[in-house]
């Protein structure tokens, strides 16, 4: 079960484990809609100081 992200939880906490999740994936999401939000810029690369053929 755990292969397809099923999880095991007593009866009597299935309630809070279906609330964790919920925050999480939660966090998640705005988590990923924020990395999604900032372009990505290249910064050019540079050869260190000293290296050889400089």
């Amino acid at each position: 079960m755990a292969e397809k992200g099923y999880l095991l939880a007593r009866e009597d906490q299935a309630e809070a484990k279906q609330a964790e999740l919920a925050a999480i994936a939660q966090q998640k999401k705005q988590q990923e809609s924020a990395a999604a939000a900032k372009p990505f810029t290249a910064q050019p690369t540079r050869k260190p100081k000293g290296a050889a053929g400089t």
